[in-house]
């Protein structure tokens, strides 16, 4: 009787784990093929406020924003370079230019800039990131752009 007991409480463990695995896997294979506001992203990366770690890390994002004109760190002030796209919420995302040559992108930017072209449509890589508060540490993301072709203006 004992093992009959075991089995049962193995059988409904797994059938309670794979339930829990689906819907964690439809979580994450839910990203949008459209362009959306950093403030959906955020939305979609960090539904509880954050935590060990996010469904959406390492996935391919498509952000629609505007460039944060006190925020494009393109010379050698940092170790990385970097843009800041914002929705027209106020949320802000960091854009780490992570190309082996940061030039073309940053002449498409300036470019766009000169031509009066403010909304940016971005194409990079989520990754997590640490962000130390006080006594604790949450969780954040940042976008990593590969390439100057995952840029465009309108």
């Amino acid at each position: 009787m004992n093992y009959r007991c075991m089995l049962r409480f193995c059988f409904f463990a797994l059938l309670v784990l794979s339930i829990i695995g689906l819907a964690l896997g439809a979580h994450a294979a839910t990203m949008p093929d459209a362009y959306i506001g950093v403030s959906e992203l955020y939305k979609y990366c960090l539904p509880g406020g954050g935590g060990p770690a996010m469904l959406c890390e390492g996935q391919e994002a498509k952000v629609i924003g505007h460039i944060d004109a006190i925020n494009i760190l393109c010379k050698n002030q940092r170790m990385f370079q970097e843009i800041v796209i914002k929705d027209k919420s106020g949320a802000t995302l960091e854009v780490l230019i992570a190309t082996p040559n940061t030039v073309p992108v940053f002449r498409k930017i300036f470019h766009a800039q000169k031509q009066g072209e403010e909304t940016i449509f971005v194409k990079a890589t989520i990754v997590g990131i640490n962000l130390p508060m006080a006594r604790s540490c949450h969780k954040g993301i940042r976008l990593e752009l590969r390439s100057a072709d995952d840029v465009s203006f309108r």
